[in-house]
């Protein structure tokens, strides 16, 4: 159960700290904000990161069954994590996403958002049992 706990929890604040990403690279490129699209942006944040909780937990049991350090299982996971984003996005965007203009605005903050929360997510996976795995 802790393994699940941790990736859900990883999951969850990726997908809180999502909206506040979007929302501050905004600031920073446009000098303004649209923060009537929090709720949107959050919601859709869960709704279409489902998927990935479930593949990251399937990820996760996969991976920690074999005799890797712990760091490099993290690092290994943690790149796996942001591939399946890469692939989420991929299938479930409209065809033509590109990562310049408006689909910039949304993509990168979900990397940085992701990348941000699985580097301070490194010392709660150390505290997990390893007969957890």
């Amino acid at each position: 159960m802790p393994a699940f706990r941790f990736v859900f929890y990883t999951w969850l604040c990726t997908v809180c700290l999502y909206p506040l990403a979007v929302m501050t690279g905004d600031v920073l490129t446009r000098s303004t904000t649209e923060l009537h699209l929090f709720l949107p942006l959050l919601a859709g944040a869960v709704v279409l990161g489902l998927p990935g909780l479930l593949l990251g937990w399937i990820t996760f049991r996969w991976l920690f069954g074999g005799r890797l350090s712990p760091a490099l299982q993290y690092t290994v996971w943690s790149a796996g994590i942001l591939l399946l984003i890469a692939g989420t996005i991929a299938l479930l965007a409209r065809p033509g996403l590109t990562l310049t203009g408006e689909d910039e605005r949304f993509t990168l903050p979900l990397f940085a958002a992701a990348a941000f929360v699985l580097l301070l997510r490194y010392p709660y996976f150390r505290e997990i049992p390893i007969t957890e795995y």
